[in-house]
């Protein structure tokens, strides 16, 4: 087995580690993956297309239908016709979605520091500065091809 073969199964599993322990911190707080995006998305912005959600959520326009609708039963969000283009939707966060999304991740952060307390900033930094460079090396490759 060849270097970058090693590289790209450590990295497969590393995701599916890391997915797999970070969502049943997700599944502990009664949320999925999509939702927690959703969410700090709509946090961070105010409000947004359902087709940007699904971009930030990596699901389909299917898929983000779903996950809207369970948002909205949990009243975490709300959808609104836009005012000019009858067509647009937004979708923004309530103030009882603020309120979850705060208190969330509160906990998921002291989650997240139990998971990486056992790096320094500094291997943290290098790591994080790798592979963002290596995706972004990745992205634009892919584009070449």
């Amino acid at each position: 087995m060849n270097e970058n073969q090693k590289i790209l199964i450590a990295l497969q599993k590393l995701s599916l580690v890391l997915a797999a322990t970070a969502g049943k911190d997700l599944e502990k707080r009664n949320i999925n993956h999509s939702e927690f995006l959703i969410l700090s998305h709509l946090n961070a912005k105010g409000k947004s297309k359902t087709q940007k959600l699904a971009e930030i959520s990596m699901v389909t326009s299917g898929g983000i239908t779903y996950h809207i609708n369970n948002l909205i039963k949990k009243e975490f969000i709300q959808k609104d016709q836009d005012l000019e283009d009858k067509r647009i939707y937004w979708i923004s966060i309530t103030k009882k979605g603020v309120n979850y999304i705060n208190q969330f991740m509160e906990g998921h952060n002291k989650y997240l520091d139990s998971l990486f307390n056992v790096f320094t900033e500094e291997e943290k930094d290098n790591f994080y500065q790798s592979i963002r460079t290596f995706g972004k090396k990745l992205e634009e490759r892919g584009k070449e091809l």
